[in-house]
């Protein structure tokens, strides 16, 4: 988030970018189950998970991402708590920044009208959310040993944020 002649400008990025993060004047990031992560890009086919080598990598991968934001984070949001009460996180947000929390529930309205047909501009595709009413878990997506893998391989973190 930034802001420039009294607009605020909130940018959406996965990858860690120094350019990004110098622009910055504050640095919101979101953290999710790995494995949930895993799991989501698996159910929509998403290529960068065949590209890092499969579920352990790509879990792998995106601990890295988190972890190389994680020490630039303002503040920091839960991927489950956010789609359970976007308008409540927003609002906290909102405070923080200065920004008329009243506001919250028309962006948080906005944000579900944001284009998914534009993925290189907004990073959202028609298939972003893969579980909308939140019916499936990892363990009906993954593979007994990759999710066995990821649970070695993460334990630590995964308990840090208490997903175990």
């Amino acid at each position: 988030v930034y802001k420039r002649q009294g607009v605020v400008y909130l940018t959406k990025i996965h990858e860690y970018r120094e350019d990004h993060y110098q622009r910055a004047d504050f640095v919101i990031t979101s953290r999710r189950d790995l494995r949930d992560s895993v799991a989501s890009a698996k159910r929509r086919g998403f290529g960068l998970l065949k590209n890092v080598g499969g579920a352990v990598q790509y879990a792998a991968y995106n601990r890295s991402l988190h972890e190389a934001w994680r020490l630039k984070s303002d503040y920091e949001l839960s991927y489950d708590y956010f789609i359970k009460n976007p308008v409540q996180v927003i609002k906290e947000i909102f405070e923080i920044l200065g920004i008329d929390p009243a506001l919250a529930p028309r962006v948080a309205e906005a944000v579900k009208t944001l284009p998914t047909n534009e993925y290189e501009v907004t990073l959202l595709s028609d298939t972003h959310i893969t579980d909308a009413k939140q019916e499936l878990t990892f363990r009906d997506t993954l593979e007994t040993k990759d999710l066995a893998s990821i649970n070695e391989r993460n334990e630590d973190w995964l308990k840090r944020y208490s997903y175990i």
